[in-house]
């Protein structure tokens, strides 16, 4: 996982955020260690895989081909589909260390720049945001919730 990436948090509907010095943009979760501890013990890393792999998978999913540019809200939508072809899931660690994101965790693809993963989810001075991780984010959580049972809180990390 890149250490340089200071995560954002998102709470209900709002969003808190924090600069970091990574590119990309991805999701993760940060854990309720007692209760994940004593609901989860062995077995957690495998859970936490299944779960980023679902966020990836959704995320990639909900970015549907289109003649028209997204609405600002929406889902981004596909035009070359290098975003969606480059979300991706990892776990590091183990036990309760264990800890897994999904998104685009690389910076460049085909000799292009994927910051714009990043642009996308939270918008510039000139575009509104396309909140594709937030909305997958909000969209898997309950599927998360039951395979880890309480996990704490989602977040949401540049």
């Amino acid at each position: 996982m890149n250490a340089k990436v200071t995560p954002g948090f998102i709470q209900g509907h709002k969003k808190y955020t924090e600069a970091g010095t990574g590119k990309g943009a991805f999701a993760g979760v940060i854990w309720n260690q007692a209760p994940i501890e004593v609901a989860l013990g062995e077995g957690l890393r495998e859970r936490i895989d299944q779960c980023v792999q679902i966020g990836a998978s959704t995320a990639a999913a909900n970015m549907e081909y289109a003649d028209e540019p997204s609405s600002p809200g929406e889902f981004p939508r596909r035009v070359t589909g290098l975003l969606a072809e480059n979300i991706t899931s990892e776990v590091a660690g183990s036990g309760l260390n264990a800890a897994g994101r999904f998104g685009v965790l690389v910076n460049e693809a085909d000799g292009k720049d994927l910051i714009y993963a990043l642009f996308l989810e939270t918008g510039t001075k000139k575009m509104l945001p396309r909140p594709w991780l937030s909305l997958t984010l909000a969209e898997v959580w309950g599927q998360w919730k039951s395979i880890l049972g309480n996990p704490g809180t989602p977040y949401v990390g540049k």
